[in-house]
């Protein structure tokens, strides 16, 4: 582990950009805190569904900073944003769709996964600046509509 960690006030917190995402937001978000996240920074894409208020008890709760952001291809202008105002809150950032979820293929958090891949000998933790994770996509299993 990196003796740095006690500098931040987050171990691990994800950042993403919202559009009309609220049906699934609480699932994200509760699935991602079982796996090890320990905070959120959401920005609302000019969503005109609930999101607000499915996020609510989790901005109450510290877990989510919400911002709102307006125009069309915001994402980079999200992700810059999180990394100026919040890089030196959380020692590692993932930077993720609402609806993708990082999966540990073993069973541990997300957090023991990267701290083992920073320790793989030479150690890597001052030499790695971003992981990339393999995506796979799963289709609807022939629903036409959301249930």
């Amino acid at each position: 582990m990196n003796e740095d960690s006690a500098l931040f006030k987050y171990k691990l917190s994800i950042a993403a950009i919202i559009k009309n995402e609220a049906p699934y937001m609480k699932e994200w978000i509760d699935y991602h805190l079982a796996a090890g996240v320990d905070h959120f920074y959401l920005w609302n894409n000019d969503s005109d569904d609930n999101l607000l208020e499915v996020l609510q008890p989790y901005i109450d709760n510290n877990i989510v900073d919400y911002h709102f952001l307006t125009g069309k291809c915001s994402q980079l202008a999200a992700y810059n944003e999180a990394i100026q105002k919040y890089r030196f809150s959380s020692q590692y950032m993932a930077f993720i769709d609402a609806d993708e979820f990082i999966f540990p293929h073993e069973n541990k958090s997300i957090i023991e996964i990267v701290e083992k891949y920073l320790a793989t000998p030479p150690p890597l933790h001052d030499k790695v600046a971003g992981f990339s994770i393999h995506w796979l996509n799963f289709g609807a299993s022939g629903h036409e509509k959301a249930e």
